[in-house]
């Protein structure tokens, strides 16, 4: 056994003052830090997606959707139409847990089939095993952001019936006319849905329970970003500021 010895010189050291709040102290797991760092940086979203199972072609199933997703708002940043800027969509929805649903394609003639399958499949998102469907009462209205490319009024008679159906408690849009390639056929609309979760269903999709210590600091934290967006702009810029100074950037 090391023998223990004392190295310090005269006087009293300096007392140990913890850095974690309430709801960090009790945290164990590594990676609920890096997600609470990663929404810390820029006040960002927590989207959630998960692997239906460890097969090779579940994971690139994902991956590529989500590759897929990035590109369309990429894509949507450089050419937007219509609707609200992705950076701005926070002061529309605030930060509850979100998913995405899986891209789709669609075609102005085919709305009646589109809603059908609404009704009776849902739209799928990618947290396995959680599908959206039209609401039977205004407890299960979720809010929602629509993400879509191709033909402008292709995208308006979407927005509608996705309204008409779906009626989203807070929405958004986020549109842009698809590019015209130069050769080859028009491009098909294409859109994607990015939902609101549950808790129940947000502790789900990151596999832990909803009274773990990991799950109460993530929610914490998006409860924080969204009181941060009810303060008036000025004090908002001034915690911004103290939080600067705080850091040293000021």
């Amino acid at each position: 056994m090391e023998k223990k010895r004392d190295f310090s010189p005269a006087g009293i050291a300096r007392p140990w003052e913890s850095k974690a709040t309430n709801s960090e102290a009790n945290i164990s797991e590594p990676w609920t830090d890096g997600v609470i760092k990663g929404l810390r940086q820029g006040s960002s979203f927590l989207v959630l997606g998960t692997n239906p199972s460890a097969s090779e072609n579940d994971r690139r199933y994902i991956d590529d959707q989500f590759a897929r997703i990035a590109m369309m708002q990429s894509e949507i940043n450089c050419l937007m139409s219509a609707g609200k800027e992705i950076g701005a969509l926070k002061d529309l929805i605030g930060y509850p847990p979100y998913t995405f649903s899986e891209i789709y394609s669609f075609y102005r003639g085919a709305v009646v089939s589109l809603v059908q399958s609404w009704e009776e499949e849902g739209m799928q998102t990618l947290v396995d095993g959680i599908k959206i469907f039209p609401p039977n009462s205004v407890h299960e209205c979720r809010q929602a952001v629509l993400y879509g490319i191709g033909d402008m009024e292709d995208l308006s008679s979407l927005e509608s019936a996705f309204l008409d159906y779906f009626r989203p408690v807070r929405f958004a849009k986020c549109f842009s006319d698809a590019v015209e390639e130069a050769e080859g056929p028009p491009r098909a609309t294409q859109f994607f849905v990015q939902w609101e979760l549950t808790q129940t269903e947000a502790a789900f999709a990151l596999g832990v329970s909803e009274d773990s210590p990991e799950f109460e600091a993530v929610m914490d934290q998006l409860e924080s970003q969204a009181q941060s967006l009810r303060q008036p702009p000025k004090q908002r810029i001034s915690h911004r500021e103290s939080t600067l100074r705080g850091r040293g950037g000021l």
